[in-house]
């Protein structure tokens, strides 16, 4: 045989067996839209902000909602009050410096830093908290 028509085979026989692992990945998997967060609904109303669809948020982070509640407090400086479904922040904080700290919570808490994944979640080993990646197994350690 030549080394052109050898050539020619392994191709083929690497799409048949490309082919055959495509089959094999779970349809939920393959056909996963891309990760979006809801818009956040945020109100003012005289001297507080709020945040109206915040267990609609919470529910799609896939975090406790306590984590996120003080993270925000945190970064934007206030005080606040947590409901069942809204939080209420003591001033009046722009929508726009908001919506960026929540973005920073999902870099820094959600996604993964290796494949960018969101499918990830938090291990605790030794006195260590890890989040870890069910897309690519990748670790690193975190701040609670």
């Amino acid at each position: 045989m030549g080394q052109s028509s050898r050539k020619g085979m392994a191709d083929f026989e690497y799409e048949s067996l490309l082919d055959r692992a495509r089959d094999k990945i779970p349809t939920d998997i393959s056909e996963r839209a891309r990760w979006t967060l809801p818009e956040p609904d945020i109100m003012i109303e005289g001297n507080q902000t709020i945040i109206r669809n915040f267990s609609e948020l919470i529910s799609k982070m896939d975090r406790d909602a306590n984590h996120v509640y003080q993270y925000l407090l945190g970064e934007l400086g206030t005080s606040g009050t947590k409901e069942s479904n809204r939080v209420m922040f003591k001033g009046r904080i722009p929508p726009k410096r908001i919506r960026s700290r929540i973005v920073n919570y999902v870099k820094a808490f959600i996604l993964c830093n290796q494949c960018n994944a969101p499918d990830t979640h938090f291990v605790k080993e030794d006195r260590t908290t890890l989040m870890k990646c069910q897309a690519c197994g990748a670790t690193r350690p975190i701040r609670l």
